[in-house]
Order: structure tokens, then C-alpha cells, then sequence
């Protein structure tokens, strides 16, 4: 029984602690990780490119729901809209594209107000044979 109530304890402690997705946020980085460990910040790339990209809005609503709040002069990138919840430290999205659903996972962190969203993505075999 104690260890039981403990495990519960420490649960609470941890979500106690956590902070929310509800609410609107901003791109400020997207950093790409290379296999030898080296990492590119794209976002003044991105930038310089669509300029505009720095006033797009990332909102999360209660209820579940996920979307781009994308300015006029930003015709050029595609909304999305997805469904949305965390478990843990995860957060799992269902994203619309077309007629597709995407399922896409992220590891979450916070600090302060910044959230760093992490992809997670599986590990794939590929299978290459020799043509003969």
C-alpha cells in the first residue's frame, strides 16, 4: 500500500508542475539534428525565404483542436489542422493533410515559456537489393 500511494504522489507532483499547450504560440527556432550530432538552426533560412513565417500563430485550444492562424501575405504555406493530446510528456497529433490523416508524435519540454517540441520518429528499415 505505501509503495502504491508514493507512485501516486509522484504523479501528482508531476503533473502539478507541467505547463500547458492551451494557447497560441510562435515558431522562434527549428533546429534539424544530424546522425554525427551536429545541428542547423533552419529558422533564418526559413525567413529568409518566407519572411512572412514569423507571424504565423500556432494555436492549441482545450478542446483539442490544432491549427495555424497564417497571414494574408503567407498564401504560400499550407494550413493545417489537427487534433491534439498529450500523454505525459508526448504530445500526439492527428493532422489532416488532404485526405490523409498523419500521425505524428512529439517528446514535449518547457522552460519557461518556450516549449520545445521534439519529432519522434520510428526507427525504419530499409531494404535495398542488388539489381542484377
Amino acid at each position: 500500500m505505501k509503495k502504491i500511494l508514493i507512485i501516486s504522489l509522484l504523479c501528482v507532483c508531476a503533473n502539478t508542475y507541467s505547463q500547458n499547450i492551451v494557447g497560441t504560440w510562435k515558431r522562434v527556432s527549428s533546429v534539424l539534428e544530424y546522425t554525427n550530432g551536429k545541428t542547423d538552426d533552419l529558422q533564418k533560412l526559413m525567413e529568409s525565404t518566407f519572411p512572412c513565417i514569423t507571424e504565423i500563430k500556432y494555436v492549441f485550444e482545450q478542446s483539442g483542436k490544432h491549427f495555424m492562424v497564417i497571414p494574408k501575405d503567407c498564401k504560400s504555406i499550407p494550413n493545417t489542422e489537427a487534433n491534439w493530446k498529450v500523454l505525459g510528456n508526448q504530445l500526439i497529433m492527428n493532422q489532416k493533410s488532404g485526405k490523409e490523416i498523419l500521425n505524428i508524435n512529439y517528446d514535449l519540454d518547457f522552460s519557461g515559456n518556450t516549449m520545445t517540441m521534439t519529432p519522434i520518429i520510428p526507427k525504419q528499415q530499409s531494404l535495398l537489393k542488388r539489381k542484377e
